[in-house]
């Protein structure tokens, strides 16, 4: 019984270390990913900042703030409310966040030289391709 808590002591630590290095490469990635686009890497590292940042590289500023405007809405009329009708508008307002969300993640594809296949990759294993955008050799052609 005492080997199997040692055992899975050990698998723990493991996982651990195995998870951080997975995080510092998508941070590292990421950082790559704005400075190949002529951006701080540092701006990366901001939470919502960041976003903003990456909606201005590969689509539009105006975008981040509509997607902005549609998640709060969203979250108000789905939290706050109790009118059927205004649960409504809460899930349609999180359909259209869902629906930008993914036409950035195509504009990410082609700002950096890629299709649709890659945009497949990006929005079911965004963690991994976005550590072969950042890391490998694709290189910002601009917006698209």
């Amino acid at each position: 019984m005492n080997d199997f808590f040692i055992w899975l002591f050990s698998a723990g630590i493991w996982l651990l270390a195995f998870t951080v290095l997975f995080y510092l490469l998508q941070i590292i990635a990421q950082w790559m990913l704005f400075k190949k686009a002529g951006e701080g890497g540092w701006k990366s590292l901001i939470p919502v900042y960041n976003y903003y940042t990456l909606f201005k590289i590969t689509w539009s500023r105006s975008a981040f703030f509509v997607m902005a405007v549609l998640m709060v809405g969203s979250a108000v009329l789905l939290q706050y409310t109790d009118s059927g009708i205004c649960q409504v508008f809460g899930k349609i307002f999180s359909a259209l966040v869902s629906l930008i969300t993914i036409i950035e993640t195509y504009k990410v594809s082609r700002a950096y030289g890629h299709g649709f296949p890659y945009f497949l990759g990006l929005l079911f294993l965004e963690p991994l391709f976005v550590m072969i955008l950042g890391l490998g050799a694709s290189r910002y052609v601009g917006k698209r």
